[in-house]
């Protein structure tokens, strides 16, 4: 994937939108960070699973359902559509189009996850 993937795109319009996360105040702001946290965290349990060639379901499914938290309070803050859009480039990246069983394939998808759980964690670091 090497970086061009949809969690990685997700990662980047993340930083795109990270002014206006920034400028935000109150209840909404404080529980994104705390979402965009928790999404980092599935995002590097996802390439943990990857690289030890274990299935990463039970994470995929727990992004999956943050990413409905996220949307929701993201929303308060930026354009829907803005919000949407990292969300459906986010869930995007954990459909997997091939067999993992590719010995570079797992790896190179991790890396992807890896860079997007540090886009992620930034964001939430910068908004506390």
């Amino acid at each position: 994937m090497n970086g061009n993937s949809g969690v990685v795109f997700a990662g980047r319009l993340l930083i795109k939108a990270a002014p206006s996360f920034f400028d935000s105040t109150g209840s909404p702001r404080e529980k994104l960070a705390q979402t965009l946290r928790a999404i980092s965290t599935y995002l590097t349990e996802i390439a943990r699973a990857l690289r030890l060639g274990s299935s990463p379901i039970s994470s995929l499914c727990q992004l999956r359902a943050k990413t409905i938290t996220f949307i929701i309070l993201a929303r308060e803050i930026v354009p829907e559509q803005t919000a949407r859009g990292i969300a459906r480039q986010l869930v995007s990246g954990t459909r997997f189009s091939a067999p993992l069983s590719d010995g570079d394939r797992p790896v190179a998808i991790a890396s992807d996850y890896e860079t997007a759980a540090k886009l992620f964690k930034h964001v939430a670091d910068q908004m506390v």
